[in-house]
């Protein structure tokens, strides 16, 4: 930490400052330093020099802007606002000089127990030193698995088959729209919606095709959440999926 800088190590900086940040006090953004590079390069290499000779930084350099930025619509309470400070482009150029310098050093003078901001230790490795036994799955999809949404979609498509079987064998009956055309179900994911005559053959034909259903993938109905909406003229309905 204490040893002089390298003209190399602030080329390395300015190259690497990040670009369309605001300027600080002294209005000089990363672009700007970077295109006027060649004309005040000795000036800047000087500088960080001089810090490292001196340990003092300008009154200038020292100041930085500070920016309060909205967190939500409630403005009327400071705790509301969060302050974004603005610092001047040589100060930034110090702090990353010293910064690059002290990354090196942190896994030495840092407990391996602190897994923040130290390059190659991980909170995940932590959370995840001792596992439990492992947990056979029978059924399921895994969340985050890239065959997810796939598979989540092709399963109710299976009981949907199911359900159309029952319409070409005139077991069931949608509403119909036309002379041609039936309304037997919409989905959205493994959200389902069935629409059946108001009859109570049509229902158990229905409710025996998705018994079936069930049976062969291990998949329940979940009667707590489904609800039956009558429709039309007939508002009663005897039998049903209760029975």
């Amino acid at each position: 930490m204490h040893t002089a800088h390298t003209p190399q190590e602030v080329v390395e900086v300015v190259d690497n400052l990040a670009h369309g940040k605001s300027p600080g006090l002294d209005g000089i953004t990363a672009e700007v330093l970077r295109s006027c590079w060649p004309l005040v390069r000795r000036d800047c290499i000087d500088m960080v020099q001089e810090f490292w000779l001196s340990g003092a930084l300008t009154e200038k350099t020292r100041t930085t802007v500070l920016k309060l930025l909205p967190k939500n619509d409630q403005t009327q309470q400071l705790k509301n606002w969060r302050p974004l400070s603005l610092m001047g482009v040589t100060y930034k150029i110090l702090a990353k000089i010293m910064a690059n310098r002290l990354k090196k050093l942190m896994p030495k003078l840092v407990d391996g127990l602190q897994t923040g901001f130290i390059e190659g230790r991980s909170i995940a490795r932590r959370l995840c030193e001792d596992f439990t036994n492992t947990i056979p799955i029978q059924r399921g999809i895994r969340h985050g698995c890239p065959l997810a949404p796939y598979l989540f979609t092709l399963t109710p498509q299976i009981l949907m088959d199911t359900i159309q079987e029952g319409i070409n064998d005139k077991t069931i009956h949608g509403l119909r729209i036309n002379q041609d055309k039936q309304l037997v179900h919409r989905l959205f994911a493994d959200d389902t919606g069935l629409f059946l005559q108001m009859d109570e053959d049509v229902f158990r034909a229905a409710k025996d095709r998705i018994t079936t259903f069930e049976l062969a993938l291990g998949a329940l109905l979940n009667l707590q959440k489904s609800i039956i909406i009558p429709m039309g003229p007939t508002l009663s309905c005897n039998g049903g999926f209760e029975k």
